[in-house]
């Protein structure tokens, strides 16, 4: 048995990032002084990683508070690596300004829980708001360098890179006033209507881009402000509003028009949101990153953050 704990041992660095329950699976397998070599074996990131997985659990005790902190600190352990970012205006519940001006919502406790996974990255910035479109601008640029979910275009996916696994499920939505009997089904039964309804969407969107490749449809892409589109909607300057979940029933709350505005019962889009990251990105803080969401997925926390805010 020793003998095959210690060859497990040596074979541990050959263990691939992608495979961190793997990792831990050879980890149990070993005594507590095998242990050791395994840590100092393994790559940094999943170095990292195992030793946060240790802290929560009863593998602990293998681990004594001095290697543990020697490990944590060993290499680029200790530097901190800031991610710039910002809060997407008009993106409730992604971001949500809170009475006191703090921001919250589902994308702040998704970078916390990245920050939490890692402990080596650092977000800065979600405290600030910006329009989506000045977001990609500098994304693009090289000034900032995450944003969190954004939905796929191909138009985005030559500027940006697109991480997975995804955040979480999207369905895109029509929104009409409570008063107005329209119903749709699907793309045609939307191009057919005459006059041809004025759909809202956000400027710089990904809906903009999903209205624009089904055609036949008039756009109205003036504002990137949801709350704007939705008094628009109301005031009768569009018939439908083109928007996404989740949390479309909360998004009409906090705008004070939920007894105004109805969501029609057909799904006319469903996808996903990812995280994205500036192409310019040191490779090795993209993988960081990226083996992140890996575990955040697989421990079921990017579900749990979903249904919390949906």
């Amino acid at each position: 048995m020793r003998k095959m704990r210690q060859s497990i041992a040596l074979q541990f660095q050959e263990v691939k990032l992608d495979s961190i329950s793997a990792a831990i699976k050879v980890f149990n397998l070993m005594g507590g002084s095998t242990r050791t070599t395994v840590l100092r074996r393994c790559p940094p990131l999943c170095k990292r990683i195992l030793i946060r997985r240790l802290c929560m659990s009863k593998l602990l005790k293998y681990v004594t508070p001095v290697v543990l902190g020697m490990f944590l600190c060993s290499g680029q352990g200790c530097c901190l690596t800031k991610i710039r970012v910002a809060a997407q205006l008009g993106t409730d519940p992604k971001f949500i300004q809170m009475d006191d001006g703090s921001i919250i919502g589902l994308c702040i406790d998704i970078m916390r829980a990245i920050e939490y996974v890692d402990p080596t990255l650092k977000f800065i910035g979600d405290q600030h708001w910006m329009p989506l479109t000045r977001i990609s601008a500098e994304l693009t640029a090289g000034q900032q360098d995450a944003a969190c979910a954004m939905q796929y275009t191909e138009a985005r996916n030559n500027k940006f890179l697109f991480l997975e696994p995804a955040l979480y499920p999207v369905d895109f939505m029509l929104l009409a006033r409570a008063d107005d009997p329209i119903l749709i089904s699907n793309w045609d039964n939307l191009r057919e209507f005459i006059p041809k309804p004025i759909v809202l969407v956000n400027r710089g969107f990904g809906a903009s881009a999903i209205l624009a490749e089904v055609g036949g449809i008039q756009v109205d892409a003036n504002t990137t402000d949801t709350k704007q589109n939705l008094n628009k909607l109301v005031a009768g300057r569009a018939r439908l509003y083109f928007h996404r979940g989740p949390g479309l029933v909360h998004i009409l709350e906090r705008a004070g028009v939920v007894r105004k505005i109805r969501v029609l019962p057909v799904s006319m889009l469903h996808t996903t949101f990812h995280f994205v990251v500036g192409r310019h990105l040191a490779p090795e803080i993209v993988n960081h990153i990226r083996y992140a969401l890996v575990l955040l997925d697989q421990n079921g926390e990017l579900d749990r953050l979903y249904k919390k805010w949906n």
